[in-house]
């Protein structure tokens, strides 16, 4: 077994019996089988773990992800205002909003695959972007009250089923919030 390992489990272990998860019979047990009977780990192993990061680091690291997450769920909206405010062509602004989603696409790419952007809701970050820029897509054809509805219903069924595949809870209430004001939407 690589040193490493051998020391995130004995750092395991130790904490295990520190904060009395499990009888510290079974910690001594444990320890003595991966220290070789020396009971403690060595200066060696301990130099191999992580070292804990300092305050200041650490709530900046729990910070940028939201932040990132954050910028993603802006950049629809902000590319949607810019084109309520300006007049351009319908081929313009649909170039315009393919833009803003290959960018929210990248974001989400990003937030899946680079660890400090992660967070648990970007899945419904993204899925919002899209339904935004549906919508708006979706009022610049002829009849933008049934192609709006049939959209609504597509992204939802689209939401709930991603939801319960991917068990993204997220998700699944952003999606009930769009079936709910949807079905006000239609009363009113």
């Amino acid at each position: 077994m690589d040193q490493q390992r051998k020391a995130t489990i004995i750092h395991e272990i130790k904490y295990w019996k520190d904060n009395h998860l499990l009888p510290s019979h079974y910690c001594d047990f444990l320890l003595a089988l991966y220290t070789e009977g020396t009971g403690a780990t060595d200066d060696a192993l301990d130099d191999l773990l992580p070292k804990d990061a300092s305050s200041g680091d650490s709530a900046l690291s729990m910070l940028i992800p939201h932040l990132f997450s954050l910028l993603m769920i802006s950049i629809v909206p902000l590319v949607l205002s810019v084109l309520l405010l300006m007049d351009f062509s319908i081929a313009i602004e649909i170039t315009i909003i393919l833009g803003g989603i290959i960018v929210v696409s990248i974001f989400y790419m990003l937030s899946q695959h680079v660890k400090v952007f992660k967070v648990n809701y970007s899945r419904a970050l993204y899925f919002i972007s899209l339904v935004l820029a549906g919508l708006y897509v979706s009022g610049l054809l002829t009849n933008p009250f049934l192609y709006r509805s049939i959209m609504l219903v597509f992204m939802i069924v689209v939401g709930v089923s991603l939801g319960l595949v991917k068990k993204d809870r997220w998700l699944l209430l952003i999606s009930g919030l769009m079936f709910v004001l949807g079905v006000i939407g239609l009363v009113i």
